[in-house]
């Protein structure tokens, strides 16, 4: 121990008489280590200069957007705070999304959709009367079917053939606390106690870039004793294609949400079945069209056409309203 002392002792005054900077030799390394010092004090310098700037996030390489967790899609992924357009507290208080949290929440809306890909088959009972069970109304082609493929869209994706030119979503607080099902004795459950992912979820709507043409029923709403709809031009599609992506959003306690396809429905004592809800297609109204409908009765029967729709709409809230909307541009009577 008093040699090397010695030693170090010796090279700290030499230092001190030529005015060098010397560091103090490594005592754990050996003599070959120890003639190295210099070299590897400034490979080590520079490579801790390295690593501090890379620790450093850059410019290039900016934070992945906030996710709330509590916010889950129908494609079970969590909502990103950059696609929240608008946001509200649980007393309603509009707040910037960056402060609503699972406990302060009472609704937002999002600039995404959740959309299945559409299998393109629709049934009447006119067109397809060989497949209509008209005893237990259903067609025997077209099995009703419960279906949770959502995937996530927003404005510019491509799906089914067709560009997303908006998408939304709204999630609210209000359903998940208002009972979404009941129990054998009467009593409420909580949608926020079932553990289903996205149960704040409330509906959603997009826009289409497209036109479409397609062939299939039409009809002008009599006004009723209500005078609700009167004018309207419904549309029924027949046996075609029809390659809308499906926004249609159902819930019960087992299988969460879903879509179903394959349900009848009947308007003026025709019976048919599409992805699309329960509704017939909405074209506008006929007091603002401009396409030419004398072909079409006015006493509400449907006469079958081929006709073109743009702005085409497909909207729906879950188990509630679910609606496909265009303006017709064009129209032949069959």
């Amino acid at each position: 121990m008093k040699k090397r002392f010695t030693v170090i002792l010796s090279v700290i005054l030499a230092a001190a008489l030529c005015g060098c900077d010397v560091k103090e030799p490594d005592s754990s390394g050996d003599s070959t280590a120890n003639n190295s010092s210099s070299d590897s004090s400034t490979t080590t310098e520079s490579s801790t200069t390295t690593e501090s700037s890379d620790s450093t996030p850059s410019d290039s390489e900016p934070e992945a957007p906030k996710q709330f967790t509590f916010l889950v899609g129908l494609d079970g992924k969590a909502i990103a705070e950059e696609d929240i357009i608008e946001a509200f507290d649980g007393e309603y208080n509009k707040v910037s999304p960056s402060e609503i949290n699972e406990n302060n929440f009472g609704r937002a809306e999002a600039k995404i959709a959740f959309v299945a890909v559409p299998h393109a088959t629709c049934r009447t009972s006119l067109d397809n009367a060989r497949v209509f069970d008209s005893e237990n109304k259903v067609f025997t082609d077209y099995p009703e079917q419960k279906k949770s493929d959502f995937i996530r869209v927003k404005e510019g994706s491509k799906i089914a053939g067709f560009t997303v030119k908006s998408a939304s979503s709204s999630f609210n607080n209000n359903l998940a606390a208002a009972g979404m099902a009941i129990n054998d004795d009467g009593s409420a459950v909580l949608g926020k106690d079932m553990g289903i992912p996205g149960i704040y979820f409330a509906g959603g709507s997009i826009e289409l870039e497209e036109t479409a043409t397609l062939t299939g029923y039409i009809a002008i709403q009599v006004e009723d004793e209500y005078g609700i709809g009167a004018g309207e031009i419904k549309f029924i599609p027949s046996d075609c294609p029809v390659n809308f992506p499906v926004v249609y959003y159902e819930f019960n306690p087992k299988d969460g949400f879903f879509h179903s396809y394959g349900q009848v429905s009947s308007d003026n004592d025709i019976y048919f079945a599409h992805e699309y809800g329960y509704n017939y297609f909405r074209l506008g109204d006929v007091n603002s069209t401009t396409v030419d409908l004398s072909g079409v009765p006015r006493d509400g029967s449907y006469v079958k056409a081929r006709i073109t729709m743009d702005n085409i709409r497909l909207s729906s809230s879950v188990d509630w309203l679910t609606n496909v909307r265009g303006d017709i541009t064009k129209i032949t009577v069959l």
